[in-house]
């Protein structure tokens, strides 16, 4: 959330008119290292730590800090942001519409990262935002067909697949039919 909020108001004194060059390229190269340095505390901390442990036989400990879902394509995503803002090619500084173009799920887990420009115009869409029953029924159709493959197919194919991927696991050399 903070970084959702702190992303969001440096986007908005990026584009503010009265910013001299000079003032919004240093809130540029401000925002994209905090972003920076806020995706190598989660990535590399522990890793860090580990390797100093390890090179000066210190037992400094930290707790295990979690990988938050999606970090990296969320940190370039509102890396982007900012680069547009500079760029001045906003259109609109909605807090809303910019959190749901930051966390939009499906884009989350599967890509690729957009600038804001090409989502914000689908989030205009007075229908966006009410329930359709003809996509909610085209969605729940996409669903069941998904259940099914997985149920009738991946589920069926496991049992055969497990001892293999096992087998891979222990080294052990696989024929070309296995």
């Amino acid at each position: 959330l903070f970084s959702i909020l702190f992303n969001y108001l440096f986007g908005m004194m990026l584009t503010r008119e009265d910013s001299g060059e000079k003032k919004r390229k240093w809130y540029l190269i401000t925002g994209v290292t905090l972003n920076i340095g806020l995706l190598g505390y989660f990535k590399y901390t522990n890793f860090f730590i580990d390797q100093i442990n390890l090179a000066f036989e210190l037992s400094f400990h930290v707790e295990k800090i979690l990988l938050p879902l999606a970090i990296s394509f969320f940190t370039f995503q509102q890396i982007a942001y900012l680069v547009d803002a500079y760029r001045r090619e906003l259109k609109e500084n909605n807090l809303l519409r910019y959190c749901l173009f930051v966390t939009f799920f499906p884009q989350l887990i599967a890509g690729p990262i957009v600038h804001h420009k090409e989502m914000l115009p689908q989030f205009k869409f007075a229908g966006i935002y009410q329930a359709n029953a003809r996509h909610i029924a085209i969605g729940l159709s996409i669903f069941a067909i998904g259940l099914f493959k997985k149920i009738v197919f991946a589920d069926n194919m496991a049992i055969h697949a497990t001892p293999v991927f096992g087998a891979a696991e222990q080294y052990a050399v696989l024929t070309l039919f296995e």
